[in-house]
């Protein structure tokens, strides 16, 4: 009898390239309070880091349920320790 692949637990080799971001947002239909918007996010390149941002600012009260048309983003990639 053959033994199945998964019988056996194996461990899976990641590479870890994830990278961390700050992510900035004027939005500019929001009320003047909610007008800029910053997330930190880990990702392992600039187009998934925006829009996992995005997803995090969407969630935030006085910008849930807003529809936003024009928006600023500003995107540094930031060192081990959180520095710019």
């Amino acid at each position: 009898m053959s033994k199945s692949v998964l019988d056996k637990p194996q461990a899976i080799k990641y590479n870890n390239n994830m990278k961390k971001y700050s992510v900035n947002f004027k939005l500019r239909e929001v009320p003047a309070s909610k007008y800029y918007q910053s997330a930190t996010v880990e990702a392992s390149n600039v187009g998934l880091a925006v829009n996992r941002a995005w997803a995090e600012v969407k969630k935030r009260d006085g910008i849930k349920g807003k529809r936003i048309k024009n928006v600023d983003i500003s995107v540094y990639q930031l060192e081990d320790d959180g520095e710019l």
